[in-house]
């Protein structure tokens, strides 16, 4: 993980793809992946710290929750793709 997280800090305009079969086994292990917005200022999390352990309190059955903290605000970015794409719902 501290490769990973090194890279990342040496090529700041890298792009970075997250891929792991078992990235989430334990909060823990999602810490590399510090691109992603989860902690830090202007998100739910002052440090990565404060996100893994609140991923710990809940348990590992939270951990698929996970990525709904990528999105600040859930339901205004529906309404604004719903907006610009008003058949996005739609049955085929």
């Amino acid at each position: 993980m501290q490769a990973v997280i090194e890279l990342q800090r040496r090529l700041p305009n890298a792009r970075v793809l997250y891929v792991s079969a078992t990235g989430a086994t334990e909060a823990s292990n999602l810490g590399y992946m510090q691109r992603l917005g989860l902690w830090g200022p202007g998100t739910s999390f002052v440090s990565k710290d404060e996100f893994i352990d609140l991923l710990q309190q809940q348990g590992i059955s939270k951990l698929p929750s996970f990525p709904f903290y990528l999105i600040p605000n859930p339901i205004a970015d529906l309404i604004s793709i719903l907006r610009k794409h008003p058949g996005a719902l739609k049955s085929a």
